[in-house]
This record gives structure tokens, sequence and C-alpha cells, in this order.
């Protein structure tokens, strides 16, 4: 099985693709770029537009080479990117999460 995993964080977002075989994996793909996604959050209270650009353009490379890698299963925690940095807690830019039913 071909899995991949994209892991964003408050200054950079790590790609891997690899083939799972049990518990042995076959990489084939590894990258973390910088993207500074915190930039200037402890100031101004708010995730800056560039930040979160620059963010978007490398989670859809990271995409793009799970397409190219026919990746069969993809864990990432970009749905709830700026839910899991510490951009949460101090960026008014963010909407709270909806409570759990």
């Amino acid at each position: 099985m071909r899995v991949g995993a994209i892991d964003c964080g408050t200054n950079s977002i790590r790609l891997l693709v690899a083939d799972r075989d049990g518990e042995n994996l076959t990489y084939l793909a590894r990258r973390t770029e910088i993207v500074r996604l915190g930039q200037g959050v402890d100031v101004t209270g708010r995730i800056a537009d560039e930040a979160m650009a620059r963010t978007l353009l490398v989670a859809r490379e990271y995409a793009q080479i799970c397409r190219e890698h026919n990746v069969d299963v993809l864990a990432t925690d970009l749905p709830n990117l700026a839910l899991e940095t510490f951009a949460r807690a101090d960026a008014t830019s963010v909407p709270a999460p909806a409570p759990a039913s």
C-alpha cells in the first residue's frame, strides 16, 4: 500500500510518501519546506496573509506529489491547519472549532 503524510506546523510543512509492507516502509518522497506560518502572529494576533499563501502553495505542491505517486491513503493535519499550530491559541483570524457532537 502506498501511504502519504503531510504535517503542517508553525514554521514548516513536511511530506512523506512511502510504500508500506507490513511494518516496513520504503520511502519514495520526503520533503520539508520552511513556510513560517506563525510569522508575526505574536505581534499582530493573526496569521499573516502572505504566511498563509506560502503554506497553501507548498500544500498544493505536496498534494500534486501525492497524486503523481498514486498515494492510496493520506494522513494530514491540513484540514485543521491553523488549529494544529500555536496560532490557534493566539490568532484572532482563526475561527473557533465547532463543538463536538
